[in-house]
């Protein structure tokens, strides 16, 4: 195999972006560990469904939308994009790692909670975030190259 990055399929750009997301994933491993801590240790965790059930879907939902910008990468690189379209699907993309998160995670703060925060609103702003980049995503894969012949299949 060869270890010459340039060798590497993919732009520096979105080596970048997954370097970030590949680190941040270890914030998710530590998110691990503090839920496996509250289940052992935390009666007060134990005895609220709600922030049990909010706090493993925004674990859950962090890993996720890392891992779903990871696979994005290469495709991003493929689509027919400027540089800049290409930062901003990444960015559109990967947005939702903190934003599905935060939504789950402040909208039961703590043990006490006995219904939702309003926070969870912020699932709305995040999920047009992600649909934009999907979708401008998919429009950047399928544009025809300038010139390009349409005989071809």
């Amino acid at each position: 195999m060869d270890s010459d990055p340039s060798a590497f399929p993919l732009s520096l750009a979105s080596r970048r972006m997954g370097a970030v997301m590949i680190f941040s994933l270890l914030g998710v491993m530590f998110g691990g560990a503090v839920l496996t801590y509250r289940l052992v240790a935390l009666p007060a965790y134990l005895a609220s469904p709600l922030h049990q059930d909010l706090w493993r879907a925004g674990h859950a939902h962090a890993a996720l939308f890392l891992v779903l910008t990871l696979v994005c990468l290469p495709w991003i690189d493929a689509a027919r994009f400027s540089e800049a379209l290409r930062w901003g699907v990444r960015v559109l993309i990967s947005s939702a790692s903190v934003t599905f998160p935060a939504a789950f995670f402040f909208a039961a703060p703590t043990p006490a909670a006995v219904e939702a925060t309003p926070a969870l609103w912020l699932l709305v702003p995040g999920a047009i975030l992600l649909a934009s980049g999907l979708l401008l995503l998919v429009w950047g894969l399928l544009r025809r190259a300038p010139n390009s012949s349409h005989t071809h299949p």
